[in-house]
């Protein structure tokens, strides 16, 4: 097991403090904050040395059965390149409000036609076979002009195998009108045809 962090030439005291965790967090850094939240998932994944890779953005939270239940999900189905769960919406105070499209979400199996209506995938939910990025031609998309780089990279996934639904919430997604994605229509909670 490891914990990559990809520092995307933060200005607060994020590098000092892992720091001092050592050898237990590997740490690597963009010293440029050019090329967005792509770019860096990119950097992560390239550092990255296990079977499977799971992304958490620096305002969401995993209950603490996440990484155990899609690992063993996973190795129930070898077949599946791709998990995500339900996953909780809290407040910028991490007050919860509800589960983002709770009941709605398509079971396991190719969902690629209902993934092209609307973005139901929530990145820090998500977890891949590290090999994944080599079937479908690489890792996120550093276009500049992309507005959603997870999205269009779950299409590409989705387009040629089944997706893992875990059919639970083991995610907490915070939507704030701070928030990176508060003026996305993707990442907004409504009805999945």
């Amino acid at each position: 097991r490891e914990i990559i962090v990809a520092d995307d030439a933060s200005s607060d005291r994020t590098v000092e403090i892992l720091k001092t965790y050592g050898d237990q967090i590997r740490l690597v850094t963009r010293t440029q904050n050019s090329g967005g939240c792509q770019a860096t998932r990119n950097l992560a994944i390239r550092h990255a040395r296990g079977a499977y890779i799971a992304f958490l953005d620096h305002d969401d939270a995993w209950y603490p059965a996440k990484l155990e239940k899609q690992v063993s999900f996973m190795e129930s189905y070898p077949e599946i390149p791709m998990t995500h769960t339900y996953c909780e919406i809290m407040d910028a105070d991490s007050k919860r409000v509800g589960v983002r499209h709770e009941g709605q979400l398509p079971p396991t199996g190719y969902c690629f036609h209902e993934l092209l209506r609307h973005c139901f995938i929530t990145i820090s939910s998500v977890m891949v076979r590290a090999d994944i990025f080599n079937a479908i031609g690489g890792g996120f998309n550093e276009d500049p002009a992309l507005l959603s780089e997870d999205y269009e990279f779950f299409l590409r996934v989705a387009k040629r195998f089944p997706i893992g639904l875990i059919n639970e919430p083991l995610v907490k997604y915070r939507k704030s009108a701070a928030g990176i994605t508060s003026k996305n229509w993707q990442y907004q909670p409504k009805a999945v045809p």
